[in-house]
């Protein structure tokens, strides 16, 4: 009888969904921040993270972004296994390259909060030729940015 009882706990502590914080608050930095857009779309994007979980956590897509709705797991081409970090793209007109940045910081398998913002950045086409990429940094100007995440954008919703 004991170990039924036992059993029927251990089952509902399994089966209870993890709750988020409604409060929850987190500013996330981003640094060394670079974009390369090449033939009319997305050929990489690089940068660091700091966050609550994370100092300087390398975030890169390392290859060619053609979908939008794609998710990065930050720290993969880092050997960083388990990292609760990940990123997106997302068009804007707010920023010459012509993209903002979405953070997500997942606090189990599909949910979490994420925040959105546009990093200023100035883009520099080396060659003025069709194939030639062209280079989106943060501006020397405002080379850390700051993207709040809270519980306004939590996922799924």
């Amino acid at each position: 009888m004991q170990f039924l009882a036992l059993a029927a706990l251990f089952g509902a502590a399994i089966a209870a969904p993890l709750s988020l914080d409604p409060n929850f608050e987190e500013t996330i930095t981003i640094t060394a921040y670079t974009l390369v857009l090449q033939n009319g779309g997305i050929h990489n994007v690089v940068f660091n993270l700091t966050g609550n979980d994370a100092t300087n956590l390398d975030c890169r897509s390392n290859d060619s972004i053609e979908d939008l709705s794609k998710i990065y797991q930050c720290g993969k081409f880092a050997n960083v296994t388990n990292s609760p970090y990940s990123f997106g793209l997302y068009a804007t007109n707010e920023d010459e390259s012509g993209y903002g940045l979405r953070l997500y910081h997942a606090f189990g398998v599909g949910i979490g909060f994420y925040g959105e913002g546009v990093l200023n950045t100035t883009c520099t086409r080396f060659e003025p030729v069709p194939i030639s990429p062209t280079y989106c940094s943060q501006t020397l100007q405002n080379p850390v940015a700051r993207i709040p995440i809270d519980s306004k954008g939590a996922f799924p919703n």
